[in-house]
Order: structure tokens, then C-alpha cells, then sequence
């Protein structure tokens, strides 16, 4: 239920992760399945901070500026919304995952999904393990 312009439980949920990120700066903070609707709606959260001043009462940056501190998993069988969520964030930001064994059926649609979604060599080998060797400091 909306209570007021820029308000409702999803905006409440994204000021929450924004002031969590502020006040832990440093803690590695991971969003599943390309960050869900985030990728899609991101221009929504700045809107909002910038036109409704209790949507900043707590951040002292946009909210898409927090948003660039975390961390994406690539679980989805759509590569277009892949390439969206790698054009709305640095595919620096992602770390290559799977639903297995959820989805009966293996990886491969995983994989295959993930090279159909087109990144430069570099890229691919950026999503596919060297961001979770630095993200989970294990190099």
C-alpha cells in the first residue's frame, strides 16, 4: 500500500540497503538473479531522492551511487535482461551463478545464457570468476 509520493514498501526496502551501505561501506554486499527489477527501475530511486526529501533523509549520495557498490549474480535463462543489467551496472559488478540444482536440468542453460549475452572476452572472464576471486579476497 502507498502511503505517500515516494513511498511504499519497495522504496522503503531500497532506502534500507542504502543506508546499510553507507553505514558498512566495506561489507561485500551481493544482490541475486541480476539484482531483480533493479537494473530496470534504478532511474526511479534517483528520481525520488532527488524530487521527495524523505526519500534522502538518510543517504547523502544518489541512490544509484550505492547501488554501483554492489555485487550481481547472473542467475537468469534471459540474456536479454543480462545485457540490460551489464549496461545499467559494470559487469564488474557481477559474479557468474546458477539456480542449480533448483532447476532440474543442470547448468548448461545457464552457461549458454551467459555467453549469449554477448560481453567482450575480457568481460566474460571478469563475470565468469575473476570478480568472485576479489570479492571473496581468495586470489
Amino acid at each position: 500500500m502507498r502511503t505517500a509520493a515516494g513511498s511504499g514498501p519497495g522504496q522503503v526496502k531500497a532506502q534500507a540497503d542504502h543506508a546499510a551501505a553507507r553505514a558498512l561501506p566495506r561489507l561485500p554486499a551481493s544482490r541475486p538473479r541480476l539484482g531483480g527489477t533493479t537494473p530496470f527501475v534504478v532511474h526511479r530511486f534517483d528520481n525520488y531522492a532527488r524530487q521527495f526529501p524523505e526519500a534522502r533523509a538518510n543517504i547523502t549520495e544518489p541512490p544509484s551511487e550505492y547501488l554501483r557498490r554492489l555485487s550481481f549474480d547472473t542467475v537468469s535463462t534471459h540474456a536479454e535482461a543480462m545485457r540490460c543489467a551489464f549496461a545499467t551496472f559494470d559487469p564488474g559488478q557481477f559474479v557468474f551463478g546458477t539456480d542449480y540444482p533448483h532447476l532440474p536440468g543442470g547448468l548448461q542453460i545457464f552457461v549458454d545464457t551467459f555467453r549469449a549475452a554477448s560481453l567482450s572476452p575480457s568481460d566474460q572472464a571478469r563475470v565468469a570468476h575473476q570478480n568472485a576471486t576479489t570479492l571473496l579476497d581468495i586470489h
